[in-house]
């Protein structure tokens, strides 16, 4: 079975998924509990969860959308649904999702929406990525009429997945180091190359 047919099968109530302030405003309301958005109370991702909703905030609020990637955006016929699967201690996600919210405000057609990985756990299984690994983010391109997948992209850009597959195939790699250098390569991109795919994403369609 092809992961569009997986998807059609799995299709979300869109009413029943999240906008990105809607995403914001849990993200908030569950921190005040002391948990993150998959109902984690472990203190690791309840600081990863808060430091994320910080660097949404601040990301989104610097993001300087590329002129290519506007046309781009602006230039699609019809009408999407960009769906994000992802959860609030997800540092990739972080990074690249204030992106997409940018871009698909700055348009009338595309609509971006927030599935929680583990409430659509049958949706993540069919974008793993390798076939084995439940990476978050990933987004999920979808044509609002006829429901056809039309690209996905995640769950982060190449250069940082590059890094991650070097990590995980040198044992005695520090994971700490890899997550210092990512945020660095992150901190110094600036959203460029999330933008550069995005940008491949949607013309090659």
């Amino acid at each position: 079975m092809s992961t569009v047919e997986k998807f059609i099968l799995n299709q979300p109530d869109v009413e029943d998924t999240l906008d990105y302030d809607e995403y914001l405003t849990l993200i908030d309301t569950l921190l005040q509990d002391g948990m993150s958005t998959d109902g984690n109370a472990d203190e690791r991702y309840v600081r990863f969860s808060r430091l994320n909703r910080q660097r949404m905030k601040r990301i989104f609020e610097k993001i300087r959308l590329q002129d290519d990637l506007k046309s781009a955006a602006e230039a699609v016929q019809s009408k999407q649904y960009w769906f994000a699967l992802t959860e609030s201690w997800c540092g990739d996600a972080a990074q690249s999702l204030p992106i997409m919210q940018a871009l698909c405000k700055s348009v009338d057609h595309i609509e971006l929406r927030i599935l929680l990985r583990e409430k659509y756990k049958e949706v993540m299984d069919a974008y793993l990525t390798n076939g084995r690994s439940r990476s978050i983010p990933k987004l999920i391109c979808v044509d609002a009429k006829t429901w056809q997948v039309l690209w996905t992209w995640g769950p982060r850009p190449e250069s940082i997945q590059q890094l991650i597959n070097i990590w995980r195939a040198t044992p005695d790699m520090d994971k700490e180091e890899v997550m210092k250098r990512a945020q660095e390569w992150y901190i110094q991109d600036e959203g460029a190359e999330i933008q550069l795919e995005l940008l491949q994403k949607i013309k090659n369609k």
